[in-house]
């Protein structure tokens, strides 16, 4: 069996990205996995493996997954970096078991990716199909905080494929975005799949029918308002560091 791992951060379209692939019916359905809270999502039979102890409970999960959930002999997970540091420290045997492919799956915007992962977080809202709850409020700082928090969880991602020596299929959601039909194919032929097997535009109305773009009109809004904030504050620190600058100049002066 050929086995990849979808290598994400939230807020990529990762989601996305599975629906695509489990459209071509070929790949199986790559999902979450490694996530003990999606566990029970899987059927009666396989959720006692929720509360994996060790190693060997992991792998007997995993093949049960498998087993159930691929297709054509090729088997995927999509995980973001905690959930396979986790499955790792239970002593999965990465190097031995999973996976022959890697794709890691980015976005360019990461101030967008940022805003998008704090209104799902405050709403709890993660895709089209979930109803906002709550009321959103503008949090500057942490947007701030997760557009710095996943630019870190890129640089670990880069840090375990030198570890591995892997080079893995890279793909940004804006390029997704932009040409679903090419980019789908493109990666069809990386998990050797005949294209010419898979009926791909089926593949892309059924993803784009379930998963509709969030991003509205207080997207932009808080863009606007975080780009605003940043250089304010930017501002602010430049002008303390002149008064500093300015006082020692002065202190320099006074003592000679």
């Amino acid at each position: 069996m050929l086995n990849y791992l979808i290598c994400s951060t939230p807020r990529v379209g990762s989601n996305l990205l599975s629906s695509l692939i489990y459209g071509a019916r070929v790949l199986g359905h790559p999902r979450e996995y490694f996530c003990p809270f999606q566990v029970a999502l899987y059927g009666p039979e396989l959720c006692g493996f929720a509360r994996v102890r060790n190693a060997d409970e992991l792998h007997r999960y995993i093949d049960a997954v498998a087993a159930k959930f691929g297709s054509h002999g090729r088997f995927g997970i999509k995980a973001h970096l905690h959930q396979l540091r986790q499955a790792l420290e239970l002593g999965y045997d990465f190097e031995g078991r999973f996976p022959d492919r890697f794709v890691h799956i980015t976005r360019a915007d990461v101030i967008g990716q940022a805003i998008s992962h704090e209104r799902a977080m405050q709403t709890g809202a993660w895709t089209a199909q979930h109803k906002e709850a709550g009321r959103t409020e503008f949090a500057p700082e942490k947007i701030r905080a997760t557009v710095h928090g996943f630019a870190a969880e890129n640089q670990a991602w880069e840090s375990l494929f030198r570890n591995y020596d892997v080079e893995p299929y890279r793909l940004s959601y804006e390029a997704l975005c932009a040409d679903f039909e090419g980019e789908l194919a493109q990666l069809l032929e990386y998990l050797e799949v005949d294209v010419r097997t898979v009926d791909v535009p089926a593949a892309v109305r059924s993803a784009t029918n379930h998963f509709k773009t969030q991003r509205d009109a207080l997207n932009d809004d808080w863009r606007a308002r975080y780009l605003t904030w940043v250089h304010e504050r930017a501002r602010m620190q430049q002008d303390i560091i002149t008064k500093r600058r300015e006082q020692t100049q002065r202190r320099a002066a006074a003592a000679t």
